[in-house]
């Protein structure tokens, strides 16, 4: 009779920590998540805003630079004057549904929540003295590793300095 309670004693502690344990993981699941969708924002954040100083600081010199791609998600060239990159966020943190700008300037970074997707996009528009084009001679749309950016050429268009900057999914 003592060992069957023992057994029995055993039996119920033993669904009680695996309930209590499954009942800690679906709790935390959504936490998890939130982490992780935090992670996303900040990745596509961040690589905008590199990619912008890298542009800023090859439109007052020469050469290429090259930048990690951590982004889960695409990076799409829109069209000469705007770069986007986008991923999914599936928890419900708190982001804005209209577009808001991050960063100002010559250029802007801004960001919206669309749906489920989160849109990040670095803007030049034109200034008085000059423009800046984008350009690429390969996809517009790409999940790369990095991304190589480079000053193609610059010339006098109308009376403004127009700067062709290349821009490489690698």
């Amino acid at each position: 009779m003592k060992a069957q309670s023992e057994i029995l004693v055993f039996v119920l502690l033993f669904l009680l920590s695996i309930s209590l344990f499954t009942i800690a993981v679906f709790w935390s699941k959504d936490i998890f998540q939130k982490n992780i969708d935090m992670a996303k924002v900040s990745s596509a954040e961040k690589f905008m805003k590199d990619m912008d100083y890298s542009i800023q600081s090859l439109i007052k010199s020469e050469g290429y630079q090259e930048i990690d791609y951590n982004v889960d998600g695409p990076i799409t060239l829109l069209d000469d004057k705007n770069i986007e990159t986008r991923t999914v966020i599936t928890s419900d943190i708190s982001l804005s549904n209209q577009w808001n700008n991050i960063t100002s300037g010559s250029s802007y970074v801004s960001e919206i929540l669309d749906g489920d997707v989160f849109r990040v996009r670095l803007t030049y528009p034109e200034s008085e003295y000059y423009k800046v084009e984008f350009f690429t001679e390969g996809p517009t749309l790409s999940k790369p590793k990095s991304v190589k950016i480079d000053k193609n050429s610059t010339y006098y268009e109308n009376d403004k300095l127009t700067i062709k900057i290349r821009i490489t999914f690698i």
